[in-house]
């Protein structure tokens, strides 16, 4: 099932005020923006063992990495990664937590909409992830583009944390 998250438009079944909209996503049954926004706690991302918990906290936190993606909010989507997350972008280049979030801050990677086409958890016994196909629109060091992406997140036991994300694309 298919959902956008647009930064102009908000419409979610639930009443929830926020910069996104949710169209047919099974997850957004969330009830305030505290929901949303509770846990901004930098976590280690060695965890012991995997998240055990319900998909639909990953799905909001996930929610969340795309709204702080699209408003260029560094302080939100630091709080969705733990100090030593990684993405390893479709190129192969692999960026700390630290300077992902400052190429969305100073704009080098400017992300305008993303519609997430799929996205679901993956578990197996040692670990846990959170598999999106996105169709993702952007300005990536001054090349627009929309780009059919996958990202691959490992998700950290609290549900609500990703210690690594690989992108790729998919068709």
């Amino acid at each position: 099932m298919s959902h956008v998250l647009s930064r102009r438009t908000v419409c979610l079944s639930t009443g929830l005020t926020a910069v996104a909209t949710f169209v047919g996503c099974a997850s957004s049954s969330l009830s305030s923006d505290e929901a949303l926004y509770k846990n901004d706690q930098l976590l280690p991302s060695a965890p012991s063992e995997p998240y055990t918990g319900s998909d639909e906290q990953p799905i909001r936190t996930q929610e969340r990495m795309f709204m702080a993606m699209m408003d260029a909010d560094a302080e939100s989507l630091r709080s969705t990664l733990t100090e030593d997350a990684t993405l390893t972008h479709i190129t192969g280049q692999i960026q700390t937590r630290d300077e992902w979030v400052q190429s969305v801050a100073d704009k080098t990677m400017s992300y305008s909409n993303i519609e997430v086409v799929s996205a679901h958890v993956e578990r197996s016994d040692n670990s846990a992830q959170l598999v999106a196909r996105t169709r993702t629109t952007a300005n990536i060091n001054g090349s627009d583009g929309t780009w059919n992406l996958q990202l691959v997140s490992q998700i950290h036991p609290d549900g609500t944390h990703f210690t690594k994300t690989v992108a790729s694309l998919w068709s």
